[in-house]
């Protein structure tokens, strides 16, 4: 690669990859691309060295429990230009934790720095719990070295946790939602866990298909201060509200129907008759009421319905089964999974995989995928119960190189179960799933050449005419019975002479437009039936309830 009057040369033990090093600005200039002989012109846009840095903070709140030690982990997020980068470059890592009692108001703050930062595990730090805590404030500190402006940068990422205190208010209660077995209990109990019993409570439920629409039933509950609600099938929401003797008390409460929750990427890049394997998370029976494939044409408009390309299997040690599509054509295709209302861009290519799985190579450019196809999957759990612990078991599925199982269990469910989990997906989305790098298209403008005329082409067909054997017929008898006899005549043939072809007068500016390769470009995922960019998971991760 020749640019700014440098040669960058690519290294084949990685790839062919080609370092460049950042810029202190934003520039844009013309480079030329040289392999196995044959030379490019281009456009190359030279970025600066711009990092971002993001963590998601995850704790149990049930473990912020007075004179108990409770754990935070942290995993933090760093990118440059919007590609992660290693986390090994962070240097100076430090977190401070300020804890707010409201009793005094008076802050306590705690630093725990010369932290060591590596891929394959989170940031955990353990404190002491305070009497009277109102607050957990958490800061997340680090330094990177940029080497284009050669200096340092600090950057940041902070948590606010409340407690739910009830200070300088009446209510010296509470509802709490329980999940035993397959069945959830709603609990309103006092401050010191006693039971309210005989409490008219107000439920409100939503059902997955039936969003816009909400049913509401008052129950009452039985002496332990419960009331059971059953297993919830097909409801992701339910509220509660009673009237207590100091006023009102009410909850709202993310219901997850399935035990396995999987994140599934937005958009898949596949080439045409590929087969794609994806989990089919459901608790119904597998149809085409619960998933759906259509194929969508380039003005976003349904061509096909392609239920027939998805078959469905089900191996032993998972929960779910998986869907196996294939026989996939050229073309944009959605797949929606009815139950949970999930979709998965499909775009099917025509052409062939470049060195890796992760370029595709077509008539006219050169596409890099950002999406992983493999799912991480939990399978094989099982569940020991004995007399005083409890022991579970499993294992992963297409796990990657630094993949990492944390379990975590509480006795009352939080307002989103999965809401940590959610956190995780949403860091490691990707907003482009793919970059695409279109070829430069030659066009013929002249055409250095004449038309021969018809003399000069008698003469070549004549000369390299196919020669056959003679004549084998038998020969005329001597003595021809003629029937007709007219004048003989001869014919006038038109030689055409030769001549130039036609010159095309082209401008300045389409000539240099055409050798230059249109500049790359990222793609931004994109929902056929909403027509709008929204993030690609390049995240792999899954959880189990």
């Amino acid at each position: 690669m020749w640019y700014q009057n440098q040669y960058f040369k690519a290294d084949h033990k990685k790839g062919g990859q080609i370092v460049i090093p950042y810029a202190k600005s934003h520039s844009s200039d013309k480079t030329i691309l040289i392999n196995d002989g044959f030379a490019q012109l281009t456009e190359f846009k030279r970025l600066p060295e711009s990092y971002s840095f993001s963590s998601v903070f995850i704790v149990n709140h049930e473990s912020l429990l007075m004179g108990k030690e409770a754990e935070i982990l942290m995993k933090p997020s760093l990118k440059v230009n919007d590609r992660k980068c290693n986390l090994n470059i962070m240097k100076g890592t430090k977190v401070t934790l300020t804890t707010m009692s409201f009793v005094d108001n008076m802050p306590i703050t705690k630093v725990f720095d010369n932290l060591t930062i590596n891929n394959d595990q989170e940031i955990s730090v353990k404190f002491q719990v305070p009497p009277n805590l109102q607050s957990v404030d958490i800061l997340l500190e680090t330094e990177v070295t940029n080497v284009s402006k050669g200096n340092k940068e600090k950057l940041t990422s902070s948590h606010n946790i409340q407690m739910g205190t009830n200070n300088n208010t009446l209510s010296f209660y509470d509802s709490y939602l329980r999940k035993l077995k397959q069945d959830y209990y709603y609990y309103a109990l006092g401050k010191n866990g006693e039971a309210l019993s005989d409490i008219n409570v107000s439920f409100t439920f939503n059902h997955n298909i039936y969003t816009n629409k909400s049913t509401t039933v008052p129950l009452n509950t039985d002496d332990d201060g419960k009331v059971k609600l059953g297993p919830l099938n097909d409801i992701v929401n339910v509220s509660a509200n009673f009237r207590g003797p100091n006023g009102n008390c009410s909850a709202n409460y993310v219901i997850r129907n399935t035990t396995e929750t999987v994140v599934m990427p937005f958009t898949m890049n596949i080439l045409e008759d590929e087969e794609v394997k994806l989990p089919y998370v459901c608790n119904h029976e597998f149809s085409q009421d619960t998933v759906t494939l259509v194929r969508y044409s380039s003005s976003f408009r349904v061509i096909e319905n392609c239920f027939k390309n998805i078959s469905f299997s089900h191996d032993k040690g998972y929960q779910y089964g998986r869907i196996n599509i294939s026989g996939l054509q050229r073309g944009h295709y959605t797949l929606t999974y009815v139950a949970t209302m999930q979709t998965v861009s499909i775009r099917v290519h025509k052409g062939v995989y470049w060195e890796t799985d992760s370029f595709i190579l077509k008539d006219h450019s050169l596409v890099e995928k950002r999406e992983r196809t493999s799912i991480m999957r939990i399978k094989d759990i099982a569940v020991e119960e004995e007399k005083e612990n409890h022991k579970v078991s499993f294992s992963l599925d297409d796990y990657g190189k630094n993949a990492r199982a944390h379990v975590y269990a509480f006795t009352f469910m939080p307002p989103d179960v999965n809401s940590s989990f959610d956190q995780l997906a949403s860091e490691n989305m990707d907003w482009s799933s793919l970059d695409i790098f279109p070829f430069a298209k030659w066009k013929n403008i002249f055409l250095s050449n004449r038309k021969l005329g018809d003399e000069f082409r008698y003469v070549f067909d004549r000369k390299f005419v196919k020669r056959f054997m003679g004549n084998t017929l038998d020969r005329p008898q001597l003595l021809i019975n003629r029937h007709k006899i007219r004048d003989t005549q001869f014919d006038n043939e038109v030689v055409n002479a030769g001549n130039e072809y036609e010159k095309k007068e082209v401008r300045e500016y389409d000539r240099m437009q055409q050798q230059i390769a249109p500049t790359s470009f990222a793609m931004n995922n994109m929902m056929p039936q909403m027509q709008q960019q929204m993030a690609f998971g390049s995240a792999n991760m899954m959880t189990q309830n």
